[in-house]
Order: structure tokens, then sequence, then C-alpha cells
């Protein structure tokens, strides 16, 4: 039985007529949209042909909208408008506006999403893999990263998110980051955490990760990839990164479905140590250049070096 799909969307329609063709691979027949409020003219316009990509679907799903008048940014406007779905269903699959998601994995996550109910420390199902080249031979990961671009859950999960976090200590910090993490991932949690105890950053995601770690929760994600993001410009991006435009495989859902649930332990540190070493480590450069009061000029001068390249 297809699982309903909750479609967040902004002011970019260029993305989401992409994410829209995706879409037309699965088909959901209940389909939920969530629309962020304008914060100037640009936004106005790039809005209202969002809403009309909407009017003509290609299919005729039951159609759910929430069409907000102003704007509660990227933190507020995506957790409410998963709470606003939620009102109405027990699992929902999740895609943003710039997330192109494979055939596969609407399959996937609809058989997982049955498979795992009653599993209370499941606590999603994610569509990225970032490293598929060298993701183990099982199909399926049980993985403490919450990955959310293509991703899908259940309410009894959702039901354990808050978008208020409260301060974290050293001891809170290892609870949550487990045995398996280093130091250096144990002080990227602090300083991911700390972006939102400290309100110096709008998102929601940042809190569904410390969810997911507070209740010992896992994330099931599938040895290859299947979703890209193409959002190179956005609210929280600006340009290409190495996790945009990822390639996406074949994936066999029926033999996934029969495979052995693995720990991610390998995946967990070999992603730990390509994304969150380079993290960290830019993170204390920019802190000793702004000691230094260099951090501005570097920035300057990066900066015109794109444009003149």
């Amino acid at each position: 039985m297809k699982k309903p799909v909750l479609l967040l969307l902004f002011n970019r329609p260029e993305y989401t007529s992409h994410v829209i063709k995706s879409l037309e691979l699965y088909k959901p027949t209940t389909l939920y949209v969530s629309i962020d409020g304008p914060r100037g003219e640009y936004d106005i316009q790039n809005i209202e042909k969002c809403k009309k990509l909407i009017d003509n679907l290609s299919w005729q799903p039951k159609l759910y909208k929430k069409y907000n008048t102003n704007n509660l940014g990227c933190g507020l406007g995506i957790s409410t408008a998963i709470s606003w779905a939620f009102e109405n269903e027990q699992e929902l699959i999740i895609i943003e506006d710039d997330i192109v998601a494979t055939k596969e994995f609407f399959e996937l996550s609809e058989k997982l999403l049955d498979k795992y109910r009653h599993a209370d420390d499941i606590f999603m199902i994610a569509g990225t893999n970032y490293l598929s080249e060298n993701t183990p031979t099982s199909a399926l990961l049980k993985s403490k990263n919450a990955t959310i671009w293509g991703w899908a859950t259940w309410k009894t999960r959702w039901e354990k998110y808050c978008y208020e976090i409260p301060n974290i200590n050293k001891e809170d910090l290892r609870q949550l980051t487990g045995d398996h993490s280093s130091w250096i991932g144990r002080r990227h949690m602090k300083r991911t955490l700390e972006l939102i105890t400290n309100k110096m950053i709008d998102t929601w995601d940042i809190q569904w990760m410390y969810a997911m770690a507070y209740n010992s929760g896992y994330a099931i994600i599938p040895n290859k990839n299947l979703v890209t993001n193409i959002g190179e410009i956005g609210v929280h991006s600006s340009r290409v990164t190495d996790s945009h435009y990822l390639k996406t495989y074949n994936f066999n859902v029926a033999q996934a479905l029969h495979s052995e649930l693995i720990p991610g332990t390998a995946y967990d540190k070999a992603l730990e140590k390509k994304k969150i070493y380079k993290a960290e480590v830019t993170a204390s450069l920019v802190e000793v250049l702004k000691y230094m009061k260099l951090y501005r000029i570097i920035r300057f001068v990066v900066q015109l070096i794109r444009r003149c390249a």
C-alpha cells in the first residue's frame, strides 16, 4: 500500500519541477504540500509558480495544502509542516524541494515503514548514502546518522521531537554520541547543538538528530544511494558541494527486504572521517583566523576568486 508523502516547498520552482517528476514515478495516493510564506516580492512570484506546479500534477492524489501567509523560516516552517501532516497520518515519506529520489527509494520506504513500525529503536529510513562505493554488500545498514535528504518516519518517533533543545554537558554529550564516536565527532556534535541552543542558525534537522541520539535511535540506510540533492542555491547553500548531485544506483528492493540489517558502525566511522573531520578542521581554522582578525579578509579574497573563476 502506497504511503503518504509530505512535500516541503518554498521559492524554488525550477528545482520543484524536477522533484515532482521524481514523485511521478511513485504517484502517491495521498500528498501533503507545505509552502512557507514569502519574505518579499521575489518569494511571492516564485511561490506562485510552485503552487501552479502543484495545481497541474500529472496524477490526482488526495491533496492537502498548507500554504503559510507569513514566513516561518527553515526551522519552524518545516518542523510545523511535519507535525501538521502527522495530525492525519501514522507514517510519512518526506521530500524537500531539492531532493530528487528514485522509484526504489519510495518503494523501499513503503516496505520498511511497515516492517519496522514497532521497532522502537528505528527512528527513520534514509535514502542518502554518501559512501556507496565503499559500503558493505549487505543491502541495509543500521546507522546513527540522521540523514534527512529523502527520508521516512513514523508519528510515534516524531512525537519525541522538540524544537527547543537543552544545553548539553560533557556527560550528556558522551551518551549522545556513544562509544563509536571519536573526540572529533563529539566536538562536532557539541558545536552543532550549540548552534541551536545559542540560536545561531534557523533549522530543524539538528533537533531531529538530537531526538534520535537522545533516544538511542537508528536510521536504516541502503547500501547504495537512492536520492540526490540538486539544491546548490538556497537558504543554507550558495554553491555546489561534494554532497550535491550524488550518483544514484539501481537497487533491488525485494532482495533488500530479505537481507540482514547489519550494524552501520564502519559506515558511521567512515562518514565521520569524510565529512566531520573536514568540517571540524575548517571550523577550528576559522576560529584561529577570527582570533587573529584575518577571517574577514580571507573570506573576501575567497569570494573574489570564486566570482572571477
